[in-house]
């Protein structure tokens, strides 16, 4: 599960870097998809908890 979303994290930054080339609205969605990140990855750990 958690290398799941590591490597999720990877192609997710991957997308960033290319898109920061592209265009110079990159910070702006960086900090959308960071903060997404974030929200889904506590939501799993709550989830991966509240099974135990």
């Amino acid at each position: 599960m958690v290398s799941g979303i590591i490597k999720l994290t990877y192609i997710l930054l991957g997308i960033y870097l290319m898109i920061a080339c592209i265009s110079g609205t990159a910070s702006f969605i960086f900090a959308l998809i960071l903060s997404s990140l974030v929200s889904i990855g506590l939501d799993l750990l709550v989830a991966k908890y509240a099974e135990r």
